[in-house]
């Protein structure tokens, strides 16, 4: 069973927050994971904070955390870079970002294409950041 953190940020509207929780939790229990955690922080425009992202890479060493289950793509950044940003961060560490709103597949796509060279040959760190930035900067 995989395990799973929680995480929302939070509007201060105790009956949307617990709704959010609610749909977060049943999405966890469908999905088969195991939740060990559940973490919010008031609603930021530009997402999660640094901090929390962290808190994320700390549980995933000690915690054996897969993956972190948020509501929708918003909650992880405030453009396609942040949560670019974020969910690469992350996956160093062996952890997926998902959503509720099942709205992350395309920023994973992007970062499985970008990885890939013409020749659909093994790529070096180097090349996949330079595709990666190239088809991001064309993209906006």
């Amino acid at each position: 069973m995989n395990k799973a953190v929680i995480y929302f940020g939070a509007t201060g509207n105790e009956a949307a927050d617990q709704m959010v929780m609610q749909v977060l939790e049943e999405y966890c229990t469908v999905n088969g994971y195991e939740v060990v955690a559940v973490i919010s922080e008031n609603a930021r425009p530009e997402g999660m904070t640094f901090p929390m992202k962290f808190a994320f890479v700390g549980m995933a060493e000690v915690e054996d955390v897969d993956v972190v289950v948020t509501f929708m793509s918003d909650m992880v950044g405030d453009c396609e870079e942040t949560i670019m940003d974020n969910i690469i961060m992350l996956g160093e560490h062996g952890i997926t970002v998902e959503t509720a709103n099942d709205d992350m597949a395309g920023y994973y796509q992007k970062m499985e294409q970008a990885g890939q060279k013409e020749d659909n040959g093994i790529v070096s760190l180097a090349d996949f950041m330079a595709v990666f930035f190239r088809r991001l900067r064309a993209n906006r």
